[in-house]
């Protein structure tokens, strides 16, 4: 990413990017970039030496084909000192002789990487992505197409963790969201028709009454306080209910139930009587 950018938008030449690949040793408790050096060359140019944490040829090979043993089994300190040394000195001509070869193998990735971003970082790619989700009808801004652009092939990883699904949220809706875990009866108000004698089985498909109790644990999905309360209809019966909804069936598994609160804008929660659709609305926003 770091050279890909170098070459696209600091414009420097790829003859002058240089990438050592130092091995896997310092990996585990260093970073991936273990330093970078920027030198001038005798035209007067940048050269950028970035080193690397990353096997080369030279990892890939075995020992001996560079290094010298000796038969000597018991060794003083000096002797393993020197015998170190050695095979410092053997390693570091070892990769300067694979440097070329892999300026090459990483300018090809690099190259590579390059293609990926002006092909999908572009709004065509993206509105095609939508269209093949059947997502169009969300009426979505470019923010969030791309946003469901980036996520959603990561959908598998995301689904029942509930903070990636909150942050998901967060930055598809773009208003602060909640998610929480409630464990509270639901009662199901349902049509009980009456049974055929000989179909119906109780307990299966057939209840006494016309409540069901479900006592799965339900989420609550808190939206807000909103940005903007003028949004509130979007959240009630709009193109963000949708959105809602179409998140819920991406992102929370279907054996749980949700709810959904919107909270207005502090400065917006005052009973005043207005033209404003969410202002003072008797028996739907507000009681007396």
């Amino acid at each position: 990413m770091i050279v890909s950018h170098l070459l696209t938008v600091s414009g420097i030449d790829d003859a002058n990017i240089y990438v050592h690949l130092m091995g896997i040793f310092k990996r585990f408790f260093s970073r991936d970039i273990e330093k970078t050096e920027v030198h001038k060359n005798d035209s007067g140019e940048e050269e950028w030496h970035i080193y690397l944490n990353r096997e080369g040829i030279y990892d890939l090979l075995p020992e001996g084909y560079f290094h010298s043993h000796s038969n000597q089994y018991f060794k003083g300190r000096r002797e393993t000192i020197e015998e170190f040394r050695l095979h410092k000195k053997e390693e570091k001509n070892a990769r300067q002789l694979f440097m070329p070869l892999e300026q090459e193998f990483f300018y090809h990735l690099v190259q590579k990487e390059i293609f990926e971003q002006n092909y999908f970082y572009v709004p065509e790619t993206i509105h095609e992505f939508i269209d093949f989700f059947n997502l169009e009808h969300l009426t979505l801004n470019m923010y969030q197409e791309a946003s469901l652009f980036f996520i959603l092939p990561h959908i598998s990883k995301i689904a029942g963790n509930l903070e990636l699904t909150e942050t998901c949220f967060e930055i598809i809706l773009q208003e602060q969201v909640k998610i929480k875990k409630i464990f509270e009866p639901l009662a199901l108000d349902l049509d009980n028709e009456v049974p055929v004698l000989n179909k119906s089985i109780l307990g299966v498909n057939t209840l006494v009454g016309n409540v069901c109790i479900d006592n799965n644990p339900q989420l609550q999905i808190e939206i807000g306080p909103l940005q903007d309360s003028n949004s509130l209809k979007d959240f009630l019966n709009g193109s963000k209910y949708k959105l809602i909804n179409r998140l819920i069936e991406l992102f929370i598994q279907a054996d749980l139930g949700s709810r959904i609160k919107v909270y207005l804008n502090e400065q917006d929660t005052a009973f005043i009587l207005g033209e404003k659709e969410y202002e003072g609305r008797i028996n739907y926003s507000t009681t007396i």
